[in-house]
């Protein structure tokens, strides 16, 4: 039976096969990709913060407004409902109020407030304010409807953060491709 070769390194192959750089020789340039990606994330963490405390403000509602019980000891939901929808009507103008302050460094963010406003605010019925006062009023405090009504609180919610999260990403977009544009214009 053969005996395997064994690598044996020739006189010019007596370096370790691995090379260690020192900290000052690495420079790493990965272009406007990942300092977008980066900026994404951030804007995301932002708008997602500013979503959370207004998810924890509506349960809060929820369990203190919607779900209270009277003198009599007995909820009664339709009673509480409008005091419930004042109170996160009040909630939405905050997580307004909030997110525009949050992103104050998004290009055009006076445009980017309004347009967030209206995604949040208002009578048309695709905005958030309105989609929760139009969810049904459960009709008993522990059952199925309950449950029902805190389902698609959350999804209309949810729809909310992920507009807005798209309303600041295409306005980082537009600002990039106007800037490249306007560059390449310039240099011609």
């Amino acid at each position: 039976m053969r005996k395997p070769r064994a690598f044996r390194p020739s006189d010019l192959e007596s370096l370790e096969g691995r090379v260690v750089l020192s900290s000052a020789s690495i420079t790493i340039n990965f272009g406007g990709a990942l300092q977008s990606f980066l900026t994404q994330l951030r804007d995301v963490h932002k708008t997602g913060q500013a979503f959370a405390t207004f998810r924890h403000s509506f349960n809060d509602d929820l369990k203190t407004i919607l779900l209270k019980a009277g003198t009599d000891g007995t909820i009664d939901l339709a009673a509480n409902r409008a005091a419930f929808d004042a109170k996160v009507l009040t909630d939405i103008q905050t997580l307004n109020s909030t997110l525009a302050t949050k992103l104050k460094d998004v290009p055009t963010a006076a445009t980017v407030a309004t347009n967030i406003q209206n995604k949040l605010l208002g009578s048309d019925p695709k905005t958030l304010e309105s989609r929760l006062k139009s969810l049904a009023t459960p009709t008993d405090s522990k059952g199925f409807s309950l449950r029902v009504f805190r389902l698609n609180s959350a999804l209309a919610i949810t729809v909310a953060d992920r507009q807005v999260d798209n309303l600041v990403h295409r306005a980082r977009v537009q600002a990039r491709n106007s800037t490249s544009t306007s560059t390449s214009s310039s240099q011609a």
